[in-house]
């Protein structure tokens, strides 16, 4: 009987070996399904720009040294390759989209070890941020999954760069002594929202008396980004910085000067007239003196 019960305990020790070997207990199972056998593929992005006839461009290729399983190309099937294409545009808005492979790759370039694809998507003018991702689900078993995505910021189509002319076209006294400052586009093309913001912000720059008398950057003077538009003007009361002081004038004269792109980072199709002088008295505007550089 004893011997019969040892028996029995071998027996359920081999079998235990044999079918749970693979998987004891505290080990996970791979969770990353795999679409094929033998060596294995490697999908990478290459490229991602935008053209000169505004096309987004997408770069993919097949490193090696395996060849893509015929199930990557079957759009029913949920372990199918997709390409995932997400945006971010200039005033902070998002979309995305997925395409799956059979859509991208369609003649299955990729299908097989050194084979290369350029996706192209039409109507492209500028971007923030792009972020392109093949196989986002990580359904595609590869020698390399450290290449599969890339992002690039400050996108946009040479095409549609058309230069925009900032002018100071006027500085006043309102009520009380504050300033009044307009600010107009005269260019063919607007600002770019990246010259709105840190750290490619355009600033303009005032002196009083030949004393600097704060700067602002242009989304604090247009907070409703008017001069992103060809024609666009702005009028904007002076107050850098209400929190920590007046900008009220004193009593008497005083020469005011304006300058807008003080640091001179905007790309514009005439740069004289981005400053203008004006001398006024409280309560009194005078005759302009000139335009000259601060």
């Amino acid at each position: 009987m004893k011997a019969q019960r040892v028996k029995a305990i071998l027996i359920g020790i081999i079998l235990f070996t044999v079918a749970g070997a693979s998987h004891l207990p505290g080990q996970s199972k791979r969770a990353k399904p795999r679409l094929q056998p033998g060596p294995k593929p490697d999908l990478a992005i290459t490229a991602l720009y935008i053209s000169n006839d505004c096309y987004l461009i997408i770069g993919i290729r097949n490193n090696g040294p395996g060849h893509l399983p015929d199930g990557a190309y079957v759009d029913s099937n949920p372990k199918s390759v997709a390409l995932s294409i997400k945006f971010k545009s200039g005033l902070g808005g998002s979309s995305g989209t997925g395409l799956s492979l059979v859509v991208v790759d369609p003649g299955k370039k990729l299908i097989k070890p050194g084979g290369e694809l350029v996706y192209k998507l039409p109507n492209m003018g500028s971007v923030r941020k792009i972020e392109v991702m093949i196989d986002p689900q990580n359904n595609l078993v590869e020698t390399d999954e450290n290449n599969n995505k890339m992002s690039k910021t400050l996108l946009e189509c040479p095409r549609y760069i058309e230069k925009p002319d900032l002018e100071v076209t006027d500085i006043r006294l309102k009520r009380g002594c504050t300033i009044e400052v307009t600010i107009r586009n005269l260019g063919s093309g607007g600002v770019r929202w990246f010259n709105y913001v840190p750290p490619k912000a355009v600033r303009i720059q005032m002196m009083v008396d030949s004393k600097p008398w704060g700067s602002m950057t242009l989304k604090e003077f247009d907070p409703g980004w008017k001069l992103k538009a060809s024609g666009g003007t702005v009028v904007s009361i002076w107050n850098p910085s209400p929190r920590v002081r007046s900008y009220q004038l004193k009593s008497g004269s005083h020469v005011i000067k304006v300058a807008v792109d003080a640091d001179g980072i905007l790309p514009e199709s005439e740069k004289s007239n981005n400053r203008l002088v004006r001398q006024v008295k409280c309560g009194l505007l005078v005759t302009p003196v000139n335009r000259k550089k601060i």
